[in-house]
């Protein structure tokens, strides 16, 4: 199945009143509550009344958003709060993403993170949009990934085989594995003739047993001649 994901983004206020609270305290403090808020969100309690507030629009997100996901960030340098949330359908994740900031305030203040006037304290700048396209799977992203792998894979393959084979295949690697002369290559021509040479005598293959035989006479001649020949 698809996983599809939306966010919303919440302003943090530092005062719950106009009080007599400096502007660079006012600041410092709706940071930190930022910060707070975000670890507090994705707190069981926080998603299970998210969950139960989006079901009243008559939605069954619990059930539809099995597997998903709730995260919330901010970054202490600002007062935005960030609730991202995936589901496995659109609805469910825009319904619950956009519960989060009339659950939290309460749910803070349960567990006296908050002072009484907590509605103030939060506001919605970019609510949950409906989410159009999955973030999971990807398949552009997969296909890459396996690409590479292939790639990878199949490198290594060739190199493994290359090491643990060893095949002789031309008289270059026969040469320089036994340092011994070649005396001729005799081309795999006409192979359900039992005598080319003389069937063939103006082929290749006939050429080359004529090189052979003429090498054969020269080695011969040496006086350290080898005995044998493969």
């Amino acid at each position: 199945s698809s996983d599809l994901q939306t966010s919303t983004r919440l302003l943090v206020s530092g005062s719950s009143s106009l009080s007599a609270v400096d502007e660079i305290t006012r600041r410092q403090l709706a940071q930190q509550r930022a910060v707070l808020f975000s670890q507090i969100a994705t707190t069981s309690p926080v998603i299970a009344a998210a969950e139960k507030a989006a079901d009243s629009a008559g939605l069954n997100p619990a059930a539809e958003a099995s597997g998903a996901g709730i995260s919330a960030s901010a970054s202490g340098t600002d007062p935005f709060l960030t609730i991202t949330v995936t589901a496995n359908t659109p609805q469910a994740a825009q319904a619950i993403a956009n519960e989060f900031v009339t659950v939290l305030p309460p749910e803070l203040a349960k567990l006296d993170q908050l002072p009484s006037a907590v509605k103030a304290l939060l506001t919605v700048v970019n609510g949950a949009g409906l989410p159009t396209t999955p973030v999971s799977p990807n398949p552009k992203r997969n296909i890459l990934i396996g690409l590479a792998l292939g790639i990878v894979l199949g490198i290594a393959a060739a190199l493994i085989r290359e090491t643990l084979n060893t095949t002789l295949r031309d008289s270059e690697e026969v040469r320089r594995l036994t340092r011994a002369t070649i005396l001729g290559v005799v081309p795999r021509e006409f192979d359900d003739e039992r005598l080319p040479a003389a069937t063939r005598p103006h082929s290749r293959r006939s050429e080359a047993y004529r090189q052979v035989r003429t090498n054969l006479e020269f080695a011969a001649e040496d006086e350290q001649a080898p005995h044998s020949f493969v």
